[in-house]
């Protein structure tokens, strides 16, 4: 149990420690020692309920346990859990997108501007890009424990908000690009560039937010069959959507002439995240010692390592 210390009043009432002091009749010196051991003397006890008006238990209650409650009070369990997280989630999109332009806005200034910027701009514009990417969903996990009296494995599954949605999805964009690219000579050209740029990108972050909110919903649930039974189904659509791209690909050609690189991606992506799916699913639980493995080590690498390797390949081929 944490009981009040008079550092804490003070703070609490905004006083200097010299004013307490006198107020006191003591040394500042003997405030502080007061202040560091925690000790408050019943007589300074009375004195200060007395000058201040404070309860009598105010420097004998459980300040943790006060503090709980008035979090507990905070948060709130929506009554439509799923549409809360819909909502969520394409909030969170909307937020991570722009900050992720506002990284690329020396790129876009400088093609406006028709000047050229070094490559180590690029690099770090791209390596920026990646570790908001990763690391943007630890922001999701504890806004919603923060908000909200859903616990389950939200906590545990911040590494994976941004990578099974973009998994989910990632047949989305090259399909319809590739549709729009097939049959560009016959649109005009401003509904082709409309297209592309806008309403593509906006349905894609439809997707990837609906997919993240029954993701939200699931990692809420208590540990249970029906908890199990919703992880597999959204597991299964995340590799069915990263398989789905490479038929997409293969449909349209140009991906057996990838270079080396690419499918040194391309393999690293797949088995990375059969191994986080592996994890999700069975691993934790199967491997509890291993949780960090499971849940951040592998979607961390998951997301970070293809994109360092072409990163390491660009340098590479730059020098």
């Amino acid at each position: 149990m944490a009981t009040r210390t008079l550092a804490q009043f003070r703070a609490e009432h905004n006083i200097w420690r010299k004013n307490l002091a006198q107020q006191l009749g003591i040394s500042e010196e003997e405030l502080e020692r007061l202040e560091l051991t925690g000790e408050v003397p019943e007589s300074i006890v009375q004195e200060l309920t007395q000058r201040y008006d404070l309860p009598e238990t105010y420097f004998t209650e459980d300040v943790d346990y006060i503090r709980a409650v008035e979090a507990a009070a905070l948060r709130k369990t929506p009554e439509k859990p799923l549409a809360y997280f819909v909502k969520v989630s394409f909030l969170w999109y909307l937020l991570v997108g722009v900050v992720l332009y506002i990284i690329t806005v020396p790129s876009l200034l400088s093609v406006f501007l028709d000047y050229s910027i070094p490559p180590f701009f690029e690099t770090l514009e791209l390596f920026c890009t990646v570790l908001i990417t990763a690391f943007s969903g630890i922001y999701l996990g504890s806004y919603l424990i923060k908000k909200t009296n859903f616990r389950g494995n939200i906590a545990d599954f911040e590494f994976l908000y941004p990578l099974l949605p973009s998994a989910a999805v990632t047949w989305f964009s090259g399909l319809i690009t590739k549709i729009i690219s097939a049959v560009s000579g016959e649109l005009w050209h401003p509904v082709t560039t409309i297209v592309s740029g806008l309403i593509i990108p906006l349905i894609a972050l439809l997707l990837s937010a609906l997919y993240l909110a029954f993701f939200l919903d699931a990692a809420a649930l208590a540990d249970g069959a029906e908890k199990e039974k919703r992880l597999k189904v959204l597991c299964g659509v995340a590799l069915g959507g990263q398989l789905l791209s490479y038929v997409v690909s293969i449909a349209f050609g140009g991906f057996w002439e990838a270079t080396a690189v690419v499918w040194v991606r391309r393999v690293l992506d797949l088995l990375l995240l059969v191994a986080v799916l592996y994890g999700v699913l069975f691993g934790a639980k199967r491997q509890p010692k291993l949780k960090k493995l499971w849940y951040t080590v592998l979607p961390l690498l998951a997301l970070l390592l293809p994109s360092c390797i072409l990163l390491l390949a660009d340098l590479i081929f730059a020098a």
